[in-house]
């Protein structure tokens, strides 16, 4: 026998868009969905208008070229995706009840999709900790790595990185150290150039 999801009155969800990280009230007119099974009405999202969409734009474009994300360090990448994962495992059955009234699967296959999608967040997790950058530089051979390990007194730094199987350590001033944000889980470039290291912030795109 298939195990179906079938919802009530009380259970009909209403949507609004997310800009910027900000779940927006309903707009005025909705859009109805009903499910493929029983035809019953099962959510209302809000229409999106043009101006919706380039607040979206905007903000999306904001984030990328100067919000956290972009430059966050790989465990801290890590760690967000590890807990999104931890979430979606918490409410995995109403999530998969939600897919199932609204697609008109089987619950059975719902929930496997919401499994699957809790694998690939964790999979994304741990390539975070993986990542790395092409990065060109005019300072000499560049080797991208993770900050291991910040030393400062009050005028000098040194800054340990680890670059796969190679590990640099670079003398800067504290001043320096500072103005790059330089700490333990930070990404940088170990830039190469005879015996000497320099220490940059690569901009991944």
């Amino acid at each position: 026998m298939t195990e179906t999801a079938t919802p009530t009155r009380s259970e009909v969800r209403t949507y609004g868009h997310v800009i910027d990280g900000i779940e927006q009230p309903p707009s005025a007119q909705l859009v109805e969905r009903h499910s493929p099974a029983t035809g019953a009405l099962v959510a209302r999202y809000s229409s999106g208008t043009a101006d919706d969409a380039l607040a979206a734009i905007s903000a999306a474009r904001a984030a990328f070229d100067s919000g956290p994300w972009p430059a966050a360090a790989g465990q801290h990448r890590s760690r967000v995706l590890n807990r999104l994962a931890d979430l979606m495992r918490r409410d995995a059955e109403q999530l998969a009840r939600i897919e199932a009234v609204e697609t008109g699967k089987p619950l059975r296959l719902a929930r496997g999709d919401v499994q699957a999608s809790i694998g690939l967040t964790e999979y994304a997790a741990a390539l975070a900790l993986t990542m790395h950058g092409d990065v060109h530089t005019n300072l000499g051979e560049g080797f991208t790595g993770l900050v291991t390990r910040v030393v400062r007194d009050t005028v000098m730094a040194q800054v340990e990185i680890q670059a796969g199987p190679h590990r640099f350590v670079s003398l800067l001033s504290r001043e320096a150290v500072d103005e790059l944000g330089l700490e333990a889980g930070v990404l940088a470039v170990a830039a190469v150039k005879a015996t000497n290291v320099s220490v940059e912030i690569p901009r991944l795109r």
